[in-house]
């Protein structure tokens, strides 16, 4: 699955109506009711439609889920689009391509919805997995859109990914006088990489003889030589913020990515699952 990057082109998106984060309380999901198409496709057709404020229309989705779980992202969560009659100003508005009262939603879409439901519940402080509505459960609403069962959708959403078990690692007996921070420059990597293999929160007092689990990379530092598609990479503890700008959820910190797309002269990398673009100094190969 890509991120398609279309802020730059999204029908009115400088003239849309602002608001802040924090009054961001819902996200409505719909589907195109159409059987194929995409963001341009949909623009063309409401660029004279009075219902998105033409002559100045401005597009219905932040989110465009395609197909092929290809994703296109239209507006920053800042921009108020046009999605739910009467309820856009706290909305954010996730469109899913495909007529669910005629066809099934397919895993590849299901599986890029969830991800961006959980990304967009951790990264909205106002919005709960119960706050993801169809565009059929908001008020005042006469559609069957999204045509899907969102109470299906929601109790998956909360279900955390199943990450890989398997470690890359060596082991190391601690000697006498010996601290993790000595261990961890040592073994050029971090205390905070130690405790999470080791589950010790002690930094300076181990016991003599203790078995460690060492990271086996002898480098914590990830340079843009490392890195290609499908690289697996575990995102640093010390990593706050995407490079989008948004607070990196506490979830991701220490858990294990597949790279799924790579920007900026290698120096960002999009993490498959959260669907979230990271700096390569935030993350570690293994």
């Amino acid at each position: 699955m890509r991120i398609i990057d279309r802020t730059g082109q999204a029908l009115g998106r400088t003239i849309a109506r602002t608001r802040g984060v924090n009054d961001i309380r819902r996200i409505a999901i719909h589907h195109s009711a159409t059987a194929s198409g995409n963001s341009a496709i949909f623009e063309n057709s409401w660029r004279n439609n009075p219902r998105m404020g033409a002559p100045n229309a401005v597009g219905g989705y932040h989110e465009v889920i395609l197909l092929n779980g290809d994703l296109e992202l239209n507006y920053l969560p800042t921009r108020i689009s046009h999605g739910v009659g009467g309820n856009n100003s706290d909305t954010y508005n996730i469109c899913i391509v495909g007529d669910f009262t005629q066809m099934q939603l397919g895993n590849v879409q299901l599986q890029t919805l969830l991800a961006r439901i959980r990304f967009n519940v951790n990264r909205f402080p106002n919005v709960t997995f119960d706050r993801v509505l169809g565009h059929r459960e908001f008020p005042s609403q006469s559609t069957s859109c999204p045509a899907i069962n969102m109470s299906n959708i929601r109790s998956q959403a909360r279900q955390t990914p199943t990450q890989p078990s398997t470690e890359n690692t060596s082991t190391h007996i601690v000697r006498s006088g010996e601290t993790l921070t000595g261990i961890a420059q040592r073994n050029r990597t971090t205390v905070a990489e130690l405790q999470r293999l080791n589950n010790i929160s002690n930094v300076n007092l181990i016991r003599i003889g203790q078995v460690l689990q060492l990271p086996t990379s002898s480098n914590n530092t990830t340079t843009s030589a490392t890195l290609r598609v499908g690289s697996r990479v575990r995102v640093n503890q010390a990593a706050r913020t995407w490079a989008t700008g948004q607070a990196i959820p506490a979830f991701v910190r220490g858990q294990t990515y597949t790279i799924q797309q790579l920007r900026n002269n290698n120096r960002e990398a999009l993490l498959a699952g959260v669907m979230s673009w990271i700096r390569v100094t935030d993350i570690t190969v293994i």
